[in-house]
């Protein structure tokens, strides 16, 4: 028999302690072309980049394709922002591995901005997984608003 993994928090797209939150992934193409990434995924990026200008000096090439929740939802509880990115990954597992095995650089941002000091983001046991079998490593940028001693 199977256990049944329940949900600890709901969902709460107000989430009092958060300002904002998104989630974006990030490929670095190395030397193939975004839209290579675009056509291996089956999944259109939020932006992508081709190449870096410096004043003065010859662009360099910094191949990027992103994914990014960051102006297509509203909601303040990062999980939505997962949901989200992991509906449109839905069996890129293999493309994934290729691009990493093809030198890609890949991973998953998180940003939470804190409404008052306290809290942070929650991360269901589904997601955790469906992260996981990805192959994505996830790093969180957590802003805190200027505030005096938090250890009241």
């Amino acid at each position: 028999m199977q256990a049944t993994i329940s949900r600890v928090t709901s969902y709460d797209d107000l989430y009092p302690s958060c300002a904002g939150t998104c989630a974006t992934l990030r490929i670095f193409c190395g030397k193939l072309d975004p839209d290579e990434v675009t056509a291996r995924l089956g999944v259109e990026p939020t932006a992508t980049q081709r190449e870096v200008e410096r004043p003065n000096l010859p662009p360099v090439p910094h191949r990027v394709w992103l994914l990014s929740s960051e102006e297509e939802l509203e909601s303040k509880d990062l999980r939505r922002h997962l949901d989200w990115l992991l509906a449109r990954l839905t069996g890129a597992r293999a493309p994934l591995a290729a691009l990493r095995a093809g030198g890609a650089m890949i991973d998953l941002g998180c940003v939470w901005l804190s409404a008052n000091g306290r809290g942070g983001p929650t991360l269901s046991p589904p997601q955790m997984e469906a992260l996981a079998a990805l192959g994505l490593e996830v790093w969180f940028d957590v802003r805190l608003p200027e505030f005096g001693d938090l250890a009241e």
